[in-house]
């Protein structure tokens, strides 16, 4: 086992790099204690998907096969200590496309990595990550590693990608930025007169269907889990009264997956749900995730019975009031496209994927498959009337379930 982190400023900042390659959750366990120094020394907002937490609780729900979740964790240190943390597995096998994605995908939304201020300031970042793409091509063999979904940033991915790899735009995803708001009084006053007046008459009406209240559990409170299940619950049948496809939700074990998830109150780092309830029932769920001053919108569903009252938008106004209650900077709806989003953000990041096709066999994967007929097919069921959506929906999902695990 590596040697534990150091965490004091004698340190020396940065020296000689190692790069590793971590491949079993015995291993992923090993580092849990420089693993947390190392996001406590970044505290980057956008790596909650990179977090210990996240990744060993999903590791423990994705243990099947040969290969349990395909854990490849790169890490490099200076000085015996971590300084770099990049979250990896590989899919596929010999006989079909193997891949190196960001671990936990699909649950997971932001691909990123953990890296030491010290390393972003004052060391060769550009040349550890081309290390680190070295040593997996050479140690791991694949026909493609896609780095999907990333914030942009500075400019040490992109150049260590650079030349023999691809860099793609890869949409946006919305935040609000709640710093620009004293309190939700301010906020409030800064929407304008028309929307105003819009949320409250959606809330109007929902308090005419009996007591209305908002009700926040953190992970690992009584009740988490099953107001977790709540939402999930409610989110599939949101998905089949309107026909659309995903892969993540119907998965047998989503709920208990997120349901494991911890909070840390020391922090406020962690997993939360919340909800509107009519009566104590809850009509209107968001599951979360508060990482260094930002929260995650991850999941957000309503009772469809109630379409007609908008009680998720009177969640959404909810979650917003209670984020600038708690002092969180960003309120993050992430990076999937829904047309909700511009009413409830004020900012927007760019993301990327970066891709390296060190094979034939990757370079006609990347081609066929994720360039031109995935795309396609996403935009034909799109564009396809509800009726037809709704009855493609299940063999859709079928259909891309069986190439992602056959790739």
């Amino acid at each position: 086992m590596p040697p534990p982190a150091a965490t004091t400023d004698e340190t020396p900042p940065v020296g000689e790099i190692h790069v590793d390659i971590v491949r079993s959750a015995d291993g992923l366990a090993g580092l849990e204690a420089e693993w947390r120094a190392l996001e406590r020394r970044a505290a980057d907002p956008l790596t909650y998907f990179q977090s210990f937490e996240w990744c060993s609780t999903w590791c423990r729900f994705n243990q099947d096969g040969s290969d349990p979740c395909g854990i490849r964790i790169v890490t490099a240190r200076s000085h015996d200590r971590l300084v770099l943390v990049w979250p990896l597995m590989l899919t596929g096998s010999s006989w079909t496309v193997r891949r190196m994605l960001p671990l936990t995908m699909p649950h997971g939304q932001y691909g990123n990595m953990i890296v030491d201020p010290d390393l972003q300031a004052d060391g060769p970042l550009r040349a550890t990550i081309e290390e680190c793409l070295d040593r997996l091509v050479a140690a791991e063999n694949p026909d493609l590693v896609s780095f999907t979904d990333v914030p942009a940033g500075g400019e040490e991915l992109p150049s260590a990608f650079d030349g023999a790899g691809q860099v793609e735009a890869a949409g946006k995803s919305a935040w609000m930025d709640l710093t620009l708001f004293d309190d939700f009084d301010d906020y409030n006053r800064q929407l304008t007169r028309s929307v105003r007046k819009g949320r409250k008459r959606k809330r109007n009406a929902l308090d005419g269907l009996g007591r209305i209240e908002h009700v926040v559990i953190y992970g690992g409170e009584a009740g988490f889990g099953e107001l977790v299940k709540a939402g999930i619950e409610m989110k599939r049948v949101w998905l089949q009264e309107t026909g659309r496809t995903t892969r993540v939700v119907h998965r047998a074990d989503f709920a208990d997956f997120l349901g494991a998830l911890p909070h840390d109150p020391e922090t406020g780092n962690g997993a939360l749900a919340s909800a509107i309830t009519l009566d104590g029932r809850p009509i209107a769920v968001e599951i979360g995730f508060c990482w260094f001053g930002r929260f995650y919108s991850y999941l957000g569903s309503f009772d469809w019975d109630l379409r007609d009252y908008s009680p998720g938008k009177v969640q959404l106004e909810e979650a917003i009031r209670w984020c600038l209650e708690q002092g969180i900077e960003a309120y993050d709806l992430l990076g999937e496209p829904a047309a909700y989003k511009s009413g409830w953000s004020n900012m927007s990041t760019s993301l990327k994927t970066y891709r390296l096709e060190p094979t034939l066999r990757g370079k006609a994967f990347a081609s066929l498959w994720s360039r031109s007929i995935r795309p396609a097919a996403k935009s034909m069921m799109q564009a396809a009337p509800l009726g037809l959506r709704t009855r493609l929906a299940p063999l859709a999902e079928r259909i891309s379930g069986a190439a992602e695990k056959s790739a």
